[in-house]
């Protein structure tokens, strides 16, 4: 057993407080999905906060021999992430997700400046994205996902989520290659 295995059966075992190291264990690379998904750094959180919330009240539910407790987890994020983007999209005003958490702190002025512009455009062009290209994208840049797990969370055949990358990183490329050809 592994130790993320061990405290899901304390926690389901009556043990609460061990649910902590889990989510120590996966916040910042939970965090760090839902910013890729080009969501602000408030709603990380809060989808964050709401997704481990979800998990600890339905753990009972969790089948490891259905997919890896990562897995069950990040497709819990994924769900919530696109409510929230789709409840975004209905607003007459949505606000544009933050990506400036990506600027490295220790570039100089000029590094800032140009990073900024190219967030920017990346901010634009991933809100012109659907929901499920987003997350492909999400997913594909995770460097701890396998091409399996990555597919499951996304909800489709390997081959399908290939494609569906494929598709999305051309998408992107394109709007960020009109964005160059304006300015």
């Amino acid at each position: 057993m592994d130790d993320i295995t061990l405290q899901i059966q304390r926690v389901l075992d009556g043990d609460v407080d061990a649910f902590g190291s889990i989510v120590r264990h996966y916040q910042s690379r939970l965090f760090a999905f839902l910013g890729r998904m080009g969501l602000s750094q408030g709603h990380c959180e809060d989808i964050a906060q709401d997704t481990f919330v979800r998990a600890m009240r339905h753990l009972h539910r969790f089948d490891q021999r259905r997919a890896t407790f990562t897995t069950w987890l990040f497709t819990i994020a994924r769900n919530l992430a696109l409510s929230h983007i789709e409840r975004e999209a209905r607003r007459p005003t949505s606000a544009d997700p933050e990506l400036s958490t990506l600027i490295d702190p220790g570039a100089s002025p000029l590094q800032m400046a140009e990073h900024s512009e190219l967030l920017a455009q990346l901010r634009c062009c991933m809100s012109t994205l659907e929901p499920a290209d987003r997350t492909v994208l999400a997913l594909a840049y995770d460097q701890g996902f396998s091409s399996r797990e990555a597919a499951a969370i996304a909800q489709c055949s390997d081959a399908a989520f290939r494609t569906r990358l494929h598709r999305a990183r051309s998408k992107l490329k394109n709007c960020l290659e009109q964005a160059d050809a304006i300015e």
